[in-house]
């Protein structure tokens, strides 16, 4: 089973999020976070195999969360999901080595195969930040 955490200010963004991977037979919703410090806390205390970011939230983001994981633990792999295409957020995610760009407006389909790849050590970047590298 691959766990998985999501953070994001939006409740209803998890709960789509938890709505589509509560659909497989190999993922499980193990946490939400509203914000990044509450999304470090389930990490360090879950250990989920997956940890599904918004770009933008409440301190610490996304990005600043993917770039501390390694501190946290080596097991939870990042995946960044965002309504933004910008070019300086998609670079900072590579720095941070983040497994995963999703678009939230991505087919749902997409979430499913990124956590998936990034939960075998494996990578997904949404069609459109592909084009855009």
């Amino acid at each position: 089973m691959i766990t998985v955490i999501v953070a994001d200010d939006d409740a209803g963004v998890r709960a789509g999020v938890r709505a589509i991977l509560d659909t497989t037979s190999d993922i499980a919703v193990v946490g939400e976070a509203a914000d990044g410090t509450d999304a470090l806390r389930l990490i360090a205390e879950l250990t989920p195999d997956v940890a599904l970011l918004d770009v933008r939230m409440p301190a610490p983001d996304g990005l600043e969360v993917a770039a501390t994981l390694d501190t946290i633990n080596s097991v939870t792999a990042a995946v960044i999901l965002t309504t933004f295409d910008d070019r300086e957020y998609v670079d900072a995610a590579l720095r941070a080595d983040v497994r995963g760009f999703l678009l939230k407006a991505s087919d749902p389909y997409e979430l499913v195969v990124a956590v998936r790849a990034a939960s075998t050590g494996g990578a997904y970047l949404s069609p459109r930040i592909a084009s855009m590298l």
